[in-house]
C-alpha cells in the first residue's frame, strides 16, 4: 500500500533481454488515484526497468490495477491507494444498550510526533457516544483504538463517528447502525409434515423472534376445517423461542388443503396441511 499524494516504485520484467533499441511497455490504471507514465523502455540488453507511479490524495482506500503490456501479453499487479487518517470500526452494527460497544480505531500515516497524536471524535447522534477529547496515538505509533458506547433504541438509528486530525488537517468518516433489540413477537407457525393421510397426527410449531418474557406468551390457533383440529391455544415459555402443538386430522374422502392460524396480539401467522 502506499500513501495518497505519494509515489510507488514499479519494476516490469522480461523473460529476456530487451533487443537493439530496447522494448517499449504501455502501462495503464483503471484508477485515477494512480497515474503510471504511459510507457516504460526496457534498455537495450536489460531485461528490467523500474519506474514511479505518483498517486493522488485519496478521501478512502482505492484498489488500482496496473496493467503492463507487451505485444499480446499482459501483466497486472494492485496498488492499494491508502488515505493519511483511516478510521475503522469492528463492526458497522450493533444492537443498542445492554453495554453493547463497537471497538474503533484510527490510524495516521506517520509516526505520531513526541507527545503523541490527538485524533478529535464526534457522533452525530446520543445512541452512539464516543470518547470525550478523543483518542491519542501514542508517540512513534500509528494507531490507536477507543470504545464507542450505545443506548437502547427503538427504531434503528445510523450514526455518523468523524475523526479528525487538525495536525494534519484530515478527516474521516464511518457510519455505525445501532438496533433495538429482537422482541418476543410471534414470527411465524409451521406445519411438519406438510402432507398428512387423514387420520394421523402433524406437529405444529410457532415461533419468537426472541425469548419469552415472564410469564410466557400465549398463541392462540385456529384452523379453517375440521379435518384438521388444533388446541386453542399455545404458550411459549419463559426463556424459550418456540412451542410445538398436535394437529389430529380425520380421514377425508379427497385430499383437503387446511389452513392454520396462529395468532399473539396483532401479528398473524399462516402455515398449510395437506390432508389425504
Amino acid at each position: 500500500s502506499v500513501l495518497g499524494g505519494k509515489n510507488v516504485s514499479a519494476t516490469v520484467a522480461l523473460t529476456g533481454t530487451a533487443p537493439p533499441g530496447g522494448a517499449k511497455i504501455g502501462v495503464s490504471s483503471d484508477n485515477t488515484a494512480a497515474q503510471p507514465p504511459a510507457t516504460v523502455s526496457v534498455p537495450f540488453g536489460s531485461s528490467s526497468a523500474t519506474f514511479s507511479i505518483p498517486t493522488s490524495v485519496v478521501p478512502a482506500s482505492q484498489t488500482c490495477n496496473i496493467t503492463a503490456t507487451l505485444g499480446r501479453s499482459s501483466q497486472t499487479a494492485q496498488i492499494a491507494v491508502v488515505p493519511a487518517l483511516q478510521l475503522v470500526l469492528a463492526s458497522s452494527s450493533v444492537v443498542g444498550g445492554s453495554g453493547n460497544t463497537v471497538s474503533g480505531t484510527v490510524i495516521i500515516a506517520d509516526n505520531a510526533p513526541i507527545g503523541g497524536a490527538t485524533v478529535q471524535l464526534q457522533s452525530n447522534n446520543s445512541s452512539a457516544t464516543v470518547p470525550n477529547g478523543g483518542v491519542v496515538i501514542p508517540s512513534g505509533q500509528t494507531s490507536a483504538s477507543f470504545t464507542i458506547a450505545t443506548a437502547a433504541v427503538t427504531v434503528a438509528q445510523t450514526v455518523t463517528i468523524t475523526a479528525t486530525y487538525a495536525y494534519e488537517g484530515l478527516r474521516q468518516t464511518a457510519m455505525l447502525t445501532v438496533t433495538p433489540p429482537a422482541s418476543a413477537t410471534l414470527t411465524g407457525v409451521t406445519v411438519s409434515p406438510g402432507y398428512v393421510s387423514g387420520g394421523t397426527n402433524a406437529i405444529g410449531t410457532v415461533a419468537l423472534g426472541a425469548a419469552a418474557p415472564v410469564g410466557g406468551i400465549t398463541v392462540t390457533l385456529t384452523s379453517n376445517s375440521p379435518d384438521a383440529r388444533v388446541p386453542p391455544f399455545v404458550t411459549v415459555q419463559q426463556g424459550a423461542t418456540t412451542a410445538p402443538f398436535t394437529i389430529s386430522t380425520s380421514h377425508v374422502p379427497s385430499t383437503q388443503t387446511v389452513t392454520i392460524t396462529a395468532t399473539a396480539g396483532v401479528v398473524t401467522a399462516t402455515a398449510v396441511l395437506i390432508v389425504q
